[in-house]
């Protein structure tokens, strides 16, 4: 439970910074970063391995190159459930 708890705040830490250096990305309080953090842990946890059991086949046939694509789209995923991070 402790490393969980670290890297939700790693997770938090690094959304902070991306709003930092990444001009389009804006973060409205504390909060909606903190709840991003969750959301996109969640989304880690439980979409991502769903997706890439999913994508398994291509992923074998092709030589893995929807991997970057499976990792822009949880992170879309997660962006898009919480308002207040754009």
């Amino acid at each position: 439970m402790l490393i969980g708890l670290l890297v939700f705040w790693l997770a938090a830490l690094g959304l902070w910074l991306v709003t930092l250096l990444v001009s389009g990305v804006r973060a409205q309080s504390t909060f909606d970063l903190l709840l991003a953090a969750l959301v996109l842990g969640v989304v880690n946890a439980v979409i991502r391995p769903l997706l890439w059991i999913l994508t398994l086949p291509l992923t074998v046939l092709k030589w893995d190159p929807y991997t970057p694509v499976l990792e822009c789209k949880t992170a879309w995923t997660a962006t898009r459930t919480r308002p207040g991070l754009r």
